[in-house]
């Protein structure tokens, strides 16, 4: 793989402007299945008048894969030749904000995204797909601040709307949403935060969604926080109306939408306490909750095309997800820092039924981050472990340690020279699948700084 990328920004006229951009270029895949993209984006800020100021973001995002060798149907299902698939995302976003008073502000913004791809994956049996996928979103949002306290209100509309070789007609969503923030400083050592928002869905109609949250912090060096409340997340166009998208052969398979899913609803909490134990140790440790109606999720339905696995979305009635995770920061030296985490999470699709696809029990990681005196070097050395995992098929994943090292050297007036290997003892993440080569990765770069 090759990637080169670029940035420069700084003020200029009335503004602050930032450009920046990329190219890859990647053969990490099966033979066809490599690909090129290059990226460009720009954002501005503008200050247009005293108590006025204007956003623009824009950006291009652009992929054609490799040519794919022509295959007669007994490979695989077969395919024409030709690339598998070509991508191309342009968004526009536009915001202005306007400072009413000293301690009231408004916030307008207008975001637009379309997406053309044509997705010439097997078998030979499909047409080619051609996607049309575009995006409208508005938000205005007021915030004020009373005395200690913060006040936010808001309003949010989106419009989705799919066009798909193999869906019938234009399915499309309207969706809006009004919410509200309240932030009580009720004493120098605790905050407490309600939130209400209103969420409307053309489908479902209208649900409440309420949270809050409390920061309480007893001395200097203890933080305890806390949040509970319910969720709430609608089916996008593409669980619902895209049906059987192929993913590549290489262990890949058939997933089909359904247009009967219902929202996925849920209910959840966690409390976290972070202890400074000195000023060069912290530790932070935390549990959380959350009971499921309705999950959202890519099942397989004991079904085969071609002798490939056909998934399909469908809502699970009830789904837990509990778990509890610990960290340690430590700045040992002045040039050297470590850090440890650990984390167990159960979870579980109805009573006593299979945990979520491919969320492993355990996972751990350990760092390591060496600077020299003078600035100059610095070392990183990372390592992760993956506990064991079963995906939707009932297949089981062994335990993976992910073990990645990176060098930066500087020298002249600006310029570093980079070196990384990642996953250096080669690990399988994904044994079944070898669409993605599961492989270690060198990579050398040079960057640039004025």
């Amino acid at each position: 793989s090759h990637l080169a990328r670029f940035s420069i920004g700084g003020p200029a006229g009335p503004g602050h402007h930032l450009m920046s951009g990329s190219f890859t270029s990647s053969r990490q895949m099966q033979e066809g299945y490599g690909f090129d993209n290059y990226s460009f984006r720009y954002s501005g800020e503008y200050d247009l008048a005293e108590n006025w100021n204007l956003s623009i973001g824009a950006g291009l995002f652009d992929e054609k894969s490799e040519e794919m060798p022509a295959l007669d149907s007994s490979q695989n299902g077969g395919h024409r030749g030709g690339p598998y698939l070509e991508d191309q995302v342009i968004d526009l976003h536009v915001g202005l904000g306007y400072d009413i008073d000293e301690s009231t502000n408004l916030q307008v913004s207008l975001y637009t995204m379309d997406q053309d791809r044509v997705d010439n994956r097997p078998p030979l049996s499909r047409q080619m797909r051609e996607w049309d996928r575009q995006h409208y979103r508005f938000e205005s949002i007021l915030s004020k601040k009373i005395g200690n306290d913060e006040l936010v209100t808001g309003i949010e509309g989106r419009r989705e709307q799919l066009d798909q070789t193999e869906v019938e007609g234009s399915p499309s969503q309207n969706l809006g949403a009004l919410f509200v923030q309240y932030t009580w400083k009720a004493t120098p050592y605790i905050e407490i935060v309600g939130t209400g928002r209103l969420e409307y869905h053309e489908r479902w109609g209208w649900v409440m969604v309420p949270k809050a949250g409390f920061a309480l912090k007893p001395v200097e060096s203890l933080r305890i926080l806390a949040s509970g409340g319910t969720s709430y997340r609608a089916p996008t166009l593409e669980n619902m109306f895209v049906r059987l998208n192929y993913h590549p052969w290489g262990g890949g398979f058939y997933s089909q939408g359904n247009p009967d899913l219902e929202p996925e609803k849920g209910i959840g909490g966690n409390l976290d306490i972070e202890w400074s134990a000195t000023p060069d140790l912290v530790v932070t440790a935390g549990i959380f909750g959350t009971r499921m109606k309705d999950r959202i999720a890519l099942v397989s339905t004991g079904e085969t095309i071609d002798g490939v696995d056909l998934r399909e979305r469908t809502n699970i009635e009830e789904a837990i997800s509990y778990g509890a995770e610990i960290q340690a920061d430590w700045n040992a030296l002045p040039t050297l820092s470590l850090g440890a985490s650990y984390s167990y999470v159960h979870t579980e699709d109805n009573p006593g039924g299979e945990p979520f696809d491919l969320v492993p029990y355990h996972k751990a990681g350990a760092k390591l981050r060496w600077k020299s005196t003078d600035g100059n070097t610095m070392v990183l050395l990372k390592s992760s472990y993956i506990g064991k995992r079963n995906d939707s098929s009932g297949r089981n994943y062994d335990p993976a340690i992910m073990t990645d090292v990176s060098i930066e050297q500087q020298f002249g007036r600006g310029f570093s020279l980079l070196a990384s290997a990642d996953n250096i003892f080669a690990e399988n993440l994904f044994p079944y699948d070898s669409y993605v080569l599961s492989d270690r990765s060198w990579r050398l770069g040079l960057r640039y700084r004025y």
